[in-house]
């Protein structure tokens, strides 16, 4: 065999061997969410349990390569925890490994439930952790960065649905990195609304899944649509997705996207960096770091501090409070 046939040999046999270990898809309808099923469509979250199966017959090798490397990923950080944890002062045990959590309703419905990577037990608490990995991840270095993609978001609300359940105050989520994984602290009480807001979804659709409601409305975000594994299938949505896209004839505006968009990645890089260098040198007034010198200094800075009670009693929303764009590149054809 010459070297094109042994790659294609191994290519080939490692894609089969991929397909082989996949799990069948399950086709039968659900009466409660899994806890990574939380979306902004609450309409798609009604369609996940009526229709489990749809979109698996869309899973590539590819993806299926990457779901098993994540996996892999996942169980390395895990054995690596267990063994860190008596060296670390205060030691830490890695307990409850794969313990299935359940939430109900106030009337006994269930609602959501899943199953935790672990718990990290020491310090004189528990403190429950999940395990992500992928590139999408890499970029995470805070809660807000989680919201920025939305293959990165909903794993916020999995982690709160665990410690919604079991009342825990504290969770760590812990990314996969080149080096080091990052450890992300997520505080219950930062985020209660919205743990919250995951189980009023959650019964929404839960109620129109068993037929005590009507499905949801079409969600107005036509970026979920494109990524739906129900669009096309079980959901149909209006073409008209509001008054519809104006089109812009100016070179200047159209060149300043591109320049953001080709700029993204470094801008990224550059906020990332960034925080790392300011965390890492905090309160040191002058270093030599390789071929860099760096100068710091203390600024007086006058702040208003207040109680979260009382925050919470002049907040207001506004509904024109902030404007969200996504860029996407088109192909605009004669």
């Amino acid at each position: 065999m010459n070297a094109d046939q042994v790659v294609t040999a191994v290519t080939t046999g490692y894609a089969d061997w991929l397909s082989a270990r996949r799990s069948p898809p399950i086709t039968e309808p659900r009466t409660h969410v899994w806890a990574s099923g939380c979306r902004k469509c609450v309409r798609a979250m009604a369609l996940d349990l009526l229709h489990p199966g749809e979109g698996w017959e869309d899973v590539d090798v590819e993806r299926l390569a990457r779901m098993h490397g994540g996996e892999h990923k996942e169980r390395a950080i895990i054995a690596d925890l267990i063994q860190i944890g008596p060296r670390c002062s205060p030691p830490f045990e890695v307990v409850e490994g794969q313990q299935r959590i359940e939430i109900r309703d106030r009337d006994g419905r269930k609602l959501i439930t899943g199953k935790i990577d672990g718990r990290l037990s020491g310090w004189k608490r528990r403190i429950s952790f999940e395990c992500k990995s992928g590139v999408s991840f890499q970029r995470v270095d805070t809660v807000e960065d989680l919201d920025r993609s939305p293959w990165t978001r909903h794993s916020l609300d999995q982690l709160l649905a665990y410690l919604y359940a079991e009342n825990d105050p504290l969770g760590l989520l812990i990314l996969d990195r080149p080096g080091v994984p990052h450890f992300l602290p997520i505080v219950l009480e930062q985020h209660l609304e919205r743990a919250e807001g995951f189980l009023s979804k959650s019964r929404v659709a839960i109620d129109a899944a068993t037929g005590v409601a009507p499905l949801p409305p079409f969600t107005e975000d036509v970026s979920e649509c494109k990524r739906c594994p129900h669009f096309g299938k079980s959901c149909a949505p209006p073409l008209d997705f509001g008054p519809g896209a104006r089109l812009v004839a100016d070179p200047d505006l159209e060149e300043a996207i591109g320049t953001r968009e080709a700029a993204r990645d470094a801008h990224l890089d550059y906020e990332r960096a960034d925080r790392l260098v300011k965390n890492r040198l905090r309160g040191v007034p002058e270093a030599i770091v390789g071929e860099y010198h760096v100068r710091g200094r203390w600024q007086e800075r006058k702040v208003v501090e207040l109680p979260d009670d009382v925050k919470r009693q002049y907040q207001v929303v506004k509904p024109d409070g902030a404007w969200l764009m996504d860029v996407e590149r088109v192909a605009l054809t004669d």
